[in-house]
């Protein structure tokens, strides 16, 4: 990124801030009067030039107007934004939906990303904690049919996760229960990573249960224990994104509805949150898709485990405002699931 005179700079941060609030490029004169830049609008219009040539800014059209690339954007954010920070009243209103919804994880998440989505209007992403290094709590089973067990496997701050095995011999309820007693006796205490690694092991020469469901579970271990993804997505604020002027047009409209629904690009945009906060512009993103969005991510934590946040919006997203609410919600969900 090639170093930017005071003038430049100047410049760059009004471009930006004047695409990001109106999503219509400016000129020269337009510059020179809106911001009273105390520059001949020729001097201003010649800088405009420099500054395309070195890659900050593009040019919609043929006129002499001007929009920020996303080298420009980055700069920006990097070393010209000042940010806006919550109002008093925010972070109280913020501080009362999550400490309301605490003894529920899920609704927790759930609020977590409604709070975004409402502040940013734009799109709120959730991602529940990672969670391989969780001390196991206990599983359940629950007999489906004769053949078919649901496993319900807990782990610690009430996370679960649920699968249905298969077996070949008739299953009884009662049966059921004794096997989940010995292996939750067997299990007690481990965390996950360290069932998936050892459970064959430790269930040898074991005494009691139901043989095949016991052998089934050390057979699927690999999968029934692995929470290393997160477990759920949530979102919110998919329409805010529509009325966005980015969206107006079917095709663009298509990909934030596929982004919404299809998930994986969701998981792929918020992964990797190195720093916290993070923040990522158009092609800066890893999949297709997302490169026709900007997302601003950070993580928060439960114990030993990490989640992460963000908000995605179109590339002209008003940093300025996103990237401290985010950081200000990850830090409060650190706060109130650290209780």
């Amino acid at each position: 990124m090639q170093e930017l005179s005071g003038r430049h700079k100047t410049l760059l941060r009004c471009i930006v801030r004047n695409y990001i609030e109106t999503a219509t490029p400016i000129g020269s004169d337009q510059l020179v009067k809106q911001y009273r830049l105390g520059y001949s609008s020729a001097t201003v219009r010649n800088d405009m030039m420099a500054l395309e040539e070195t890659g900050y800014l593009k040019q919609p059209h043929t006129s002499s107007a001007r929009i920020p690339s996303d080298l420009g954007y980055r700069a920006y954010v990097t070393s010209l934004m000042r940010r806006e920070a919550l109002s008093p009243e925010e972070r109280i209103r913020i501080e009362e939906r999550i400490r309301r919804e605490q003894g529920n994880l899920r609704r927790l998440f759930g609020e977590a990303s409604r709070i975004l989505g409402e502040i940013s209007r734009e799109l709120g992403v959730v991602l529940t904690p990672w969670m391989c290094n969780w001390v196991f709590d206990r599983l359940e089973f629950v007999a489906l049919s004769d053949n078919k067990v649901l496993v319900v496997i807990r782990a610690e701050s009430r996370q679960a996760k649920t699968v249905i095995l298969e077996i070949e011999s008739e299953l009884k309820q009662e049966d059921l229960d004794k096997t989940a007693a010995l292996l939750n006796e067997r299990l007690n205490g481990l965390r996950l990573e360290e069932i998936r690694n050892s459970i064959s092991e430790r269930m040898k020469e074991v005494a009691g249960g139901h043989p095949e469901l016991i052998r089934r579970m050390v057979g699927a271990a690999e999968d029934l224990f692995n929470f290393a993804e997160p477990l759920d997505v949530h979102t919110s604020g998919t329409q805010n994104m529509l009325m966005q002027p980015e969206f107006a047009n079917p095709s663009m409209m298509r990909e934030v509805l596929l982004l919404v629904e299809e998930r994986q690009d969701l998981l792929e945009a918020l992964k990797d949150v190195t720093p916290s906060p993070g923040i990522s512009i158009g092609r800066e993103n890893p999949t297709e898709r997302l490169q026709a969005f900007s997302v601003v991510k950070a993580t928060y934590s439960v114990g030993k485990e990490t989640g992460s946040i963000g908000v995605i919006g179109p590339i002209r997203m008003p940093y300025r405002r996103i990237v401290p609410l985010v950081e200000h919600m990850a830090a409060i969900m650190s706060t109130h699931l650290g209780r």
